[in-house]
């Protein structure tokens, strides 16, 4: 029974630091020009940042912001 229990616990642990670390962030890409392109716009599910805005990039072709 204890065995049950501390497998139990350690799963609950493990399921909680793991969610802490993930994130949905809600990505926005936009042309050269400062356009909103929706096809490549969208949610990036569970990504490993402490903050969305470490997502954003910026090349020639235009920029991510993320949420």
């Amino acid at each position: 029974m204890r065995s049950i229990l501390l497998i139990l616990g350690l799963t609950g642990i493990f399921s909680v630091l793991c969610s802490c670390t993930k994130k949905d962030c809600d990505c926005t890409f936009y042309n050269a020009a400062g356009e909103e392109v929706p096809s490549y716009s969208g949610l990036k599910e569970e990504m490993r940042v402490n903050d969305c805005s470490e997502l954003n990039t910026s090349d020639t072709t235009g920029y991510f912001i993320c949420k």
